[in-house]
């Protein structure tokens, strides 16, 4: 394979400098935050400049695309490059870092829609079919061979410090592997892709170049794998139909590989179609989008489901739009068999758009309904008064407490502590650990339960005590007697059997020596800690405590006795938390009396 001179890239580098200044800027910015973000443990100033920078490439081709085609003026161009700009200035304030995976979503969503809008914006108000089509195939074509020439780059470069670290005893970091990835990626890659933009439109659309490569892609690829997804959604349609099931919530992967491959396919195959003699591909068109029309409705019954019993999120939403936007497409192309492609891309854009902002946006519309949750369990149990909390905490059943958590959970990931601190107050969060450090998620989110003042219901169940550290050397100074026992039968002292059981109540251990009770040991302590702990146990978990927490001492007139408890079994009782069996590790003995 045969890498561009430098010579090549020098030129190319000064002529894309020249068409594509602003892309180029915010390239070197992004590559720049990259490498200086690398190695941090948490997304900064660095991190969030990198991702808002990215932006800036597909958004700046846009314009600069639109601007020479419609013959801006320069005054006119620089005026909407200012504009873009602020979007990217106001797009970084959008980016929080509330969470990796939310940025990491809001910036996938800004991506696409960009790219997007990338392939068709300079297209809007001419009819030129066939340079739209063109026009996107060099753009493909160009970006997959920056890849490759990158990746290429990127090897060959790592090989050579990898050689220099091992070769020749010089250390290299770790960390300059990822740093060179981004300087490839942001620097050669953007150059590499840039020269290659198409300039003269109207060439694009007289040209009638069609490479085998997309005939075979189209023909013998992507139409098989459609033709499979198809058969099996429609077998999936007819178990649903004789079982009577609701749709899984998987569906909405299958119907979403669907539509992108048959989709593709319909693109690219789309010299082929208005070429004619290749009508079987009108009929293979009409067959996809007949088969679309029940999976997104299916994808919808599955997201109604969802969201009935756990709200509305960014990926629900979204989903949902996208299933609406799917079927609306079908039904469209069904009834009018248009075989237009710039629909596709523009309706994609727009939603993209529409649903990244405002009130009706996805991120808008999650959290309301993830907060409308929390609010009307709350409400229902008088944990919430006119929008706040109540002074005094309440008890909700165990299942309403688990989606509370998960709602604050989610809000907080997504949406920091907005919400929450208008039903506590800011002040009373306190998410900030010792000398104001920040607290992890789980910490966070237990804190704003806290705040909340809502506690889950005492289960109806009984639980498992097991103690910690069995096994280890037991401390026996000033017993006259270890006895170690593995049940809570009775153990041979002298001429009498000591044994040891629960009291009626199930609140104390009685220690009888023969026929007299030598003493009581008080399980209230232990009883009043399960007790609480027991609301947050899953239903198969046992309670792990510390050995000494499983330790009692019953003094009594003949005996002093300490019992080490293995394990305890507490069960509900009339709505207390009782005693209801108990296996022993060890039982040590003091004498108080001659024992004879």
């Amino acid at each position: 394979m045969k890498l561009p001179s430098l010579d090549q890239l020098a030129a190319s580098a000064a002529s894309v400098l020249r068409r594509f200044p602003e892309v180029v800027a915010c390239a070197a910015v992004a590559g720049l935050a990259a490498v200086e973000a690398v190695g941090q443990e948490t997304i900064g100033f660095a991190a969030r400049l990198a991702f808002t920078s990215t932006l800036g490439l597909p958004l700046f081709i846009t314009l600069t695309l639109v601007s020479e085609r419609r013959g801006w003026a320069p005054r006119l161009r620089w005026a909407v490059s200012a504009l873009g700009m602020a979007l990217l200035v106001f797009l970084y304030y959008r980016l929080r870092p509330w969470d990796d995976e939310a940025l990491g979503q809001r910036w996938m969503h800004l991506v696409l829609t960009f790219h997007m809008a990338a392939t068709v914006v300079p297209y809007l108000g001419f009819k030129a079919s066939h340079g739209f089509w063109q026009y996107n195939r060099v753009l493909f074509f160009r970006f997959l061979l920056a890849t490759l020439y990158s990746g290429v780059l990127f090897a060959g470069l790592s090989l050579a410090l990898a050689a220099i670290d091992n070769l020749l005893g010089i250390s290299v970091p770790d960390l300059h592997y990822p740093r060179l990835f981004f300087l490839i990626a942001f620097f050669f890659h953007p150059i590499h892709f840039l020269a290659g933009v198409p300039a003269d439109f109207e060439e694009l659309e007289r040209s009638r170049y069609y490479p085998g490569a997309l005939r075979v892609l189209s023909q013998f690829v992507m139409l098989p794998l459609v033709a499979v997804y198809v058969t099996i959604l429609l077998l999936y349609l007819g178990r649903i139909v004789v079982t009577g099931t609701w749709p899984s919530g998987w569906t909405g992967y299958l119907v979403s590989s669907l539509a992108v491959a048959g989709i593709f396919s319909l693109l690219v195959a789309y010299p082929e179609r208005i070429a004619g003699g290749r009508a079987w591909l009108d009929r293979y068109a009409l067959a996809f989008w007949v088969a679309i029309l029940p999976a997104s409705v299916m994808v919808l019954l599955a997201l109604w489901q969802r969201i009935e019993q756990y709200g509305v999120t960014e990926r629900r939403y979204l989903l949902g739009v996208l299933a609406v936007w799917l079927g609306a497409t079908a039904l469209h192309r069904v009834i009018t068999r248009t075989r237009d492609i710039k629909g596709i891309p523009l309706t994609l854009t727009i939603i993209g758009a529409a649903t990244f902002v405002g009130p009706w946006s996805a991120y808008a519309a999650a959290e309301r309904s993830q907060a409308g949750r929390v609010e009307e369990i709350l409400a229902a149990h008088g944990g919430l008064v006119e929008g706040r909390v109540a002074a005094e905490p309440v008890e909700i059943p165990f299942d309403e407490w688990e989606q509370v958590e998960e709602a604050v959970g989610y809000l907080i990931d997504n949406h920091g502590t907005g919400v929450v601190e208008r039903w506590v107050g800011g002040d009373a969060l306190m998410l900030a650990g010792a000398e104001g450090v920040q607290l992890d998620r789980d910490e966070r989110v237990e804190r704003v339960m806290e705040a909340l003042r809502v506690l889950p219901e005492l289960r109806d169940r009984a639980v498992d005590v097991e103690a910690r550290g069995r096994g280890e050397p037991l401390p026996v100074e000033g017993f006259d007697l270890v006895v170690v026992a593995g049940r809570a039968g009775p153990v041979r002292v002298g001429d009498r059997d000591l044994s040891i059981r629960l009291s009626e109540d199930g609140g104390e251990l009685e220690v009888r020596w023969g026929d007299e009770e030598q003493g009581r040991a008080s399980l209230a302590a232990l009883i009043a800690f399960v007790d609480e702990r027991s609301r947050f146990l899953e239903w198969s978990e046992d309670l792990e405590v510390p050995r000494a927490s499983m330790t009692f001492e019953a003094p009594g007139e003949s005996l002093s006795v300490r019992l080490v408890l293995r394990s305890m079994r507490l069960a509900r009782r009339d709505g207390r938390l009782a005693a209801t069996g108990f296996d022993l590790e060890a039982v040590l003995l003091r004498w108080e009396a001659a024992v004879r």
